[in-house]
């Protein structure tokens, strides 16, 4: 269980682990707060912030909000890339339960090589968005989601799952 009191300029959104409980604002600064109460490794902490994300939204069958936070120049690929996160959710909970996160965010961010699962945030290389085709970096997407499904189910060690999948999600 972790709580997260990100301070930064007003101009900014501020993303962590969990749900979003409030916002306090001053002058020049605005400081957010999330609240995780799903036990977690330390490292899976994850806090970002940034100017200008576009946020699209969706939910899936269990009502867990999916949102993406994409820079301007990655919203036109938003959703080749994005679009079938709610259906993969969908039959990730019908083969390994229900999702404990209580929310999936993914993040346009500069990382390297890729994509990073944190509980509840995922982090998506800027560079995944440049590309004409989006094939990689949805595939990176439903892989990283896949690592909050393996963390729901029967596990033999952490990140481990028990059995195998019976299917795969329909898009």
């Amino acid at each position: 269980m972790v709580t997260i009191a990100a301070t930064f300029p007003k101009t900014f959104t501020a993303l962590a682990n969990g749900k979003h409980v409030g916002t306090d604002e001053t002058a020049t600064s605005k400081t957010w707060r999330y609240e995780a109460l799903t036990p977690m490794p330390t490292y899976d902490f994850h806090v970002s912030a940034y100017e200008g994300w576009n946020v699209e939204s969706a939910k899936s069958r269990s009502s867990i909000p999916v949102v993406s936070y994409t820079y301007t120049s990655g919203k036109p690929k938003t959703k080749s890339i994005f679009g079938d996160l709610t259906k993969a959710l969908d039959f990730y909970e019908s083969e390994f339960g229900a999702y404990r996160w209580g929310s999936a965010t993914f993040i346009q961010e500069p990382i390297f090589g890729g994509g990073m699962e944190h509980a509840s945030v995922i982090s998506m290389d800027e560079t995944l968005f440049t590309d004409d085709d989006t094939s990689e970096a949805r595939a990176i997407a439903f892989h990283e989601l896949a690592h909050h499904g393996a963390a729901t189910s029967s596990t033999s060690g952490p990140g481990t799952i028990s059995g195998s999948a019976k299917g795969s999600p329909s898009t």
